[in-house]
């Protein structure tokens, strides 16, 4: 049973023997897996997270392909883990800041509008170095009030990111209707196959700050 429960690649190494195997599209996410409802059959309550994954480039030439920045919003009812909503754009620092503020008080009207009593958190990937800590600092006073805090992730992306797969595949994550979801679902099902990985990296985090179990965060 616990041979079955793990994502597809270490699946078929582990309990086929497929050692040839080797994560590419399709393989750690696949897009068969995720429904998508509308935002109503969302349930009430749980605990929401929206997690960015940071860059501080700005795309200024047409044949720029700087590194994006990813903002994606999770919510997390008994076993089921309802993503929301995906930010996602080439932005410089100034935007970036623009944009975390705006996300962060769109999802609190949205659930003040609600009325569920959902638990919220921002989340954000700390880059290495002490400009990473005062970066830190800096978002936690501009959140002041909500629950904000860098965290730094542990082992390699596609590490961190398998289980969110796992539980993809077993229909634990679902996709709420939005004008976002077909980006979202190209860019996961492609994964590790494109340049870019921040949609990944920010949907992997988001899902280990409300998993129970999963990669090992350490707290600055």
């Amino acid at each position: 049973a616990n041979l079955l429960a793990l994502p597809l690649v270490e699946r078929e190494r582990l309990l086929k023997g497929n050692w040839k195997i080797q994560p590419s599209g399709g393989k750690v996410f696949n897009r068969a897996w995720f429904d998508v409802v509308p935002p109503e059959a969302v349930p009430e309550g749980g605990v929401e997270c929206r997690f960015w994954d940071l860059a501080a480039s700005t795309k200024e030439l047409a044949g720029d392909d700087p590194d994006y920045s990813a903002g994606v919003c999770i919510r997390k009812v008994d076993e089921t883990y309802y993503v929301l909503d995906c930010t996602v754009g080439q932005w410089g620092p100034a935007e970036v800041e623009r944009q975390i503020l705006a996300a962060t008080h769109r999802d609190l009207a949205r659930l003040q509008r609600e009325g569920s009593g959902t638990r919220y958190l921002v989340r954000w990937e700390i880059e290495p170095g002490s400009a990473g800590k005062r970066e830190t600092a800096r978002w936690v006073r501009l959140l002041d009030g909500v629950d904000a805090r860098g965290e730094r992730p542990a082992g390699d992306k596609i590490t961190r990111a398998l289980p969110l797969a796992a539980q993809a595949e077993h229909g634990a994550v679902v996709l709420v209707r939005g004008d976002w979801n077909e980006r979202w679902l190209t860019h996961m099902h492609h994964q590790p196959d494109w340049d870019h990985d921040d949609i990944m990296d920010a949907s992997s985090g988001a899902y280990a700050a409300l998993a129970s179990s999963g990669f090992t965060f350490e707290f600055v």
